[in-house]
């Protein structure tokens, strides 16, 4: 059955996906505190912005780092 199987398309889509595929688990989020969707909501919205602010931190130029 693996033998009939064309796994090139699959490979490649995974393969230009690229090393900053998001993962919450990279800022130690592993699990919504609160209950409700009005809540995770929020919650998530931190998540997402934490991941920003670093994200952005990480990619500004060396000239602004030093100032």
């Amino acid at each position: 059955m693996v033998e009939g199987l064309d796994l090139s398309a699959i490979k490649g889509a995974y393969a230009g996906r690229g090393s900053d595929a998001y993962h919450p688990a990279l800022l130690k989020f592993r699990q919504f505190l609160l209950r409700g969707l009005a809540h995770v909501s929020h919650e998530w919205t931190l998540v997402c912005l934490a991941w920003n602010f670093k994200r952005m931190a990480m990619l500004r130029p060396k000239s602004v780092q030093r100032a």
